[in-house]
Parts: C-alpha cells; sequence; structure tokens
C-alpha cells in the first residue's frame, strides 16, 4: 500500500464482522504498510497519547501488543500522524444517528487526537448532526483545542466533513 499510497495506515474498527467482510470480499489485508486493529478507537487513540498514563483499564490494555509498538519507543510517542480520520457514530433510537459520539467529543480525547498529529496534521470527522444545539457544542469543543476549523459539506444534505488543524495553515 505504501508503495501505491507513499504512506502507511492504521485502522480501528471495532466490529470484527466489518473488518471480516473487507478482508474476504474487498482484499483487506494487514502488511508492513496497512495496520487493521479491533477495538475501540476512542480507547486506542487515548492509549497511544497517553501511554501508561490511563487509569481506566481497557480490554487490550492486558494484551500483549495493542497495535502501536512500532509508533512508540516506551511512554514516548514517536511517531506522529499527519491526517487523523474518524467516521464515527451513535445510534439512538428516539434521536437516530448522530456523528460523532460525545465520548469522542470530550476534551481528553481531542487533545489526545490533538497530542498523536504532527505540527501542520489535521482531524478529519465526519459529523451528522441531529440538531443545531449539537451542531454549536460540537464547534465550541473543537475550537477549544484546534487552531483552526473547515467545514466541507458533502451534498448529501446530512453530513459533512470538519477539518480541525494543529498549526494555522
Amino acid at each position: 500500500m505504501a508503495i501505491q499510497l507513499g504512506f502507511e495506515v492504521i485502522g480501528v474498527d471495532s466490529d470484527k464482522e466489518v473488518l471480516k467482510v473487507a478482508k474476504n470480499y474487498f482484499g483487506l489485508e494487514d502488511s508492513e504498510f496497512l495496520h487493521v486493529i479491533v477495538g475501540d478507537a476512542v480507547k486506542y487513540i487515548k492509549k497511544l497519547a497517553y501511554p501508561g498514563k490511563d487509569s481506566n483499564k481497557s480490554s487490550f490494555a492486558d494484551s500483549e501488543s495493542d497495535g502501536f509498538d512500532h509508533l512508540r519507543n516506551g511512554d514516548e510517542v514517536t511517531h506522529k500522524f499527519d491526517v487523523v480520520m474518524v467516521d464515527l457514530d451513535s445510534g439512538d433510537i428516539i434521536d437516530g444517528i448522530s456523528s460523532p459520539p460525545l465520548e469522542f467529543v470530550r476534551k481528553r480525547v481531542l487533545l489526545a487526537a490533538k497530542l498523536v498529529l504532527s505540527e501542520f496534521g489535521i482531524l478529519a470527522i465526519n459529523v451528522i448532526s441531529p440538531s443545531q444545539s449539537f451542531y454549536d457544542s460540537l464547534i465550541n469543543h473543537f475550537k477549544k483545542v484546534f487552531d483552526e476549523l473547515y467545514k466541507i459539506d458533502v451534498g448529501n444534505g446530512e453530513n459533512f466533513i470538519l477539518i480541525a488543524t494543529v498549526s494555522p495553515q
């Protein structure tokens, strides 16, 4: 993949079945440049940003490898990401689907995302806003952590992509 795209890709998904379909029907394969991790993406990004400092033990804390061994030297992150792309949603019977889930918008998670990004890195996040108040709150949280925000309307009337930058562009 790095030969084709020119960069390394790490994917985290909590649904084993989605990854199984991707492997069986779309040719997804782990390689030197493509790493697929089954787990909670929010927990993984916090664990990468704050290794050994999260008192909230996760199910993979006891495993031999958390999937980020090649990105760290002990507790120090030695590799920063140029781009982190987030496509998480939260389904609710009453409100329907919204994205991102409220857990992702917590300051500690946004700071963790910022910590793993390179100096000119960006966070790209798919947003489905169920209400104006959700949107306003989301923007407010992001502005407290990131230097600049950009909104890209994907043209379907439902969702958009929010781009947050670590440094002014």
